[in-house]
């Protein structure tokens, strides 16, 4: 097999809690309160932030350039689909902020799921709830984290493969 093959990605999705799904940084008081912060937002729709941001991380870490999203289409068959799904990114009320998230690869001939996974990430510091910019560091650094998680978990079956 040609060794120079770049793999064809496509991110299905990345889905995220409803109460994520908004421009406001989201922190929590306790383990029941959320809470938005008024004048801390994301520049773009979060989900859809989450979907550029693994996309362009996985393009580096799998040195592809032929990624697919649901926002911007690929044309190739992919080799590989992932579909991820976010059940808590934020700062929690303990001040470490943890990033949970479930994942599944499937090969793209027979989209037939290859092989969940399961991640759950906490930042090393604690941050008050009003320290955003070191949050929102915290939270690059652990979707970074999972991104690596995700690259290596389709270079494990890639490798089977061969």
């Amino acid at each position: 097999e040609d060794s120079n093959k770049q793999l064809t990605i496509e991110i299905m999705d990345v889905n995220v809690p409803q109460y994520l799904e908004r421009f406001n940084l989201v922190t929590r008081g306790n383990e029941n309160q959320i809470y938005l912060a008024e004048f801390h937002q994301w520049g773009d729709n979060f989900r859809k932030n989450l979907l550029r941001t693994m996309a362009s991380n996985l393009t580096s870490m799998l040195g592809t350039n032929d990624i697919g999203t649901p926002i911007n289409r690929t044309m190739s068959t992919p080799d590989y689909r992932v579909q991820i799904h976010i059940e808590q990114f934020e700062r929690n009320y303990d001040g470490h902020v943890s990033l949970i998230a479930r994942w599944q690869v499937s090969t793209g001939s027979s989209s037939r799921s290859v092989n969940t996974h399961k991640a759950e990430l906490t930042s090393s510091s604690t941050y008050a709830m009003n320290e955003y910019e070191n949050i929102v560091s915290a939270m690059k650094d652990l979707f970074g984290q999972l991104s690596g998680l995700i690259a290596d978990s389709i270079i494990a079956i890639e490798g089977e493969s061969e």
